[in-house]
């Protein structure tokens, strides 16, 4: 027996069924237009994480040695290098949180990097003056690139999500690459490592607007699904964890250079043991997918901030060049597999209508209130007492993070949200 829905439109009987098919199911075209787009998307993103990260490995590490260059101290000094974290907490998850409600992630992407690039020219060019602005201006075109990509990214694997550290370690290798070229260019031709981190800003404000077209019309309401998310114990005990974590990291790459220095060694080096660890992190980027599906996200995450223990221990101790660059081999997994595990356990605990704003959040722990952290903190303490001491805070960090982690991920915590956009992770799962 055939039930009747009644009228619609131009007075055509719709059976129940039909109604419900054409409204829930979608289309085949509309399922071949977003395969279509997805292989796009996974065709654009290696370039754009390549260049992305190309201006960060040209800027971050260089940046503290070039501001005392230029006879940056004490409390400016502190303040541009603050301005980093304090820009992209502030405005990241702003850009994530209208990316999600307009549907317009692109957009977001195209304007973030052209403000980027407003502020590295700033940055480079501009006066003594204007450092601490500049830095807000770089940092808060920086905030939106990361989060709303790796959602594009996530959204790009749908059903592969493990593979996104082979489409990731390609901004590992734009690290790598532009980190030792900056600072074998200062060393030997002179020159200022930023003005590469510009050139970089330019070029990926023109690769965005390859970007294939992701922005769709209409507004999406994501209020229930965003406070749910800001309630979860687990996301709020991982936010706190990863700060933490990232914090030390972020305090050493800044710093690192200032350390070798310190120590008699050239410029080359810090290009050097930077390089070490972020060739590491390709290593477990490519080989991501086997690592978690064997230990799963939960373990990894533990153990990639239990192995810092180690790590800062190690970086208090030695002052070889040699020995330092081998010690630095570690971050390829306190970083790699912390970062790679994160964006799977944020991921996991989040609505699809709000999968950006989830990945701002974890940006926000790491790039926001941990950068800040290690910036402003790492400023003060080497002030204070040289970068030594950065290790020896770092150690205490370290264990503080891992024990919040710990318990954050332990016991029954409740299940994902439902239609999360990532793997379900729980206290239960290993």
């Amino acid at each position: 027996m055939q039930v009747r829905a009644g009228r619609v439109g131009s007075g055509v009987g719709v059976d129940t069924q039909t109604l419900v098919t054409r409204l829930v199911v979608p289309s085949p075209a509309a399922g071949a237009a977003e395969e279509a787009l997805r292989g796009r998307l996974r065709r654009f993103l290696p370039a754009f994480y390549f260049l992305s990260f190309a201006a960060l490995g040209s800027f971050v590490p260089y940046l503290a040695l070039e501001l005392e260059a230029r006879e940056a101290t004490g409390w400016l000094l502190a303040g541009t290098l603050g301005m980093l974290p304090l820009g992209r907490l502030l405005a990241g998850p702003t850009w994530s949180v209208l990316a999600d409600r307009s549907n317009a992630p692109g957009l977001m992407i195209r304007l973030g990097a052209a403000v980027a690039l407003l502020g590295a020219l700033a940055l480079v060019l501009g006066p003594l003056e204007s450092l601490v602005l500049s830095s807000l201006l770089f940092a808060v075109g920086r905030a939106p690139l990361g989060p709303l990509v790796d959602g594009l990214a996530l959204r790009a694997l749908e059903g592969d999500r493990d593979a996104y550290g082979h489409i990731r370690l390609f901004g590992s290798l734009g690290f790598l690459v532009s980190t030792f070229a900056a600072g074998a260019a200062r060393d030997h031709l002179g020159l200022d490592p930023l003005v590469l981190g510009l050139v970089a800003s330019a070029a990926l404000a023109l690769l965005v607007h390859a970007l294939p077209p992701v922005d769709a019309p209409g507004r999406v309401s994501i209020g229930p699904a965003l406070v749910e998310l800001l309630r979860d114990p687990v996301i709020l005990g991982l936010f706190v964890a990863s700060a933490l974590h990232f914090s030390v990291h972020v305090a050493t790459t800044s710093f690192l250079a200032v350390h070798l220095e310190d120590l008699g060694h050239a410029t080359t080096w810090t290009g050097g043991a930077l390089a070490s660890g972020v060739a590491v992190e390709v290593g477990v980027m490519a080989t991501a997918r086997w690592w978690l599906g064997r230990f799963g996200p939960r373990r990894l995450f533990l153990f990639a901030l239990a192995l810092s223990l180690p790590r800062w221990a190690a970086m208090a101790l030695v002052t070889h060049p040699v020995a330092i660059v081998l010690v630095q081999g570690l971050h390829g997994v306190t970083f790699g597999l912390f970062w790679l595990t994160g964006v799977a356990l944020f991921a996991g605990r989040a609505r699809p209508e709000v999968a950006h704003s989830a990945q701002a959040v974890f940006a926000a722990a790491v790039g926001g209130v941990g950068a800040l952290l290690g910036m402003v903190g790492g400023s003060l303490l080497v002030d204070a007492e040289g970068t030594w001491a950065i290790f020896h805070v770092g150690l205490v960090l370290a264990a503080l993070a891992l024990a919040i982690a710990t318990w954050a991920l332990s016991g029954d915590r409740g299940d994902a949200a439902p239609g999360a956009s990532g793997p379900a992770v729980t206290g239960r799962q290993p």
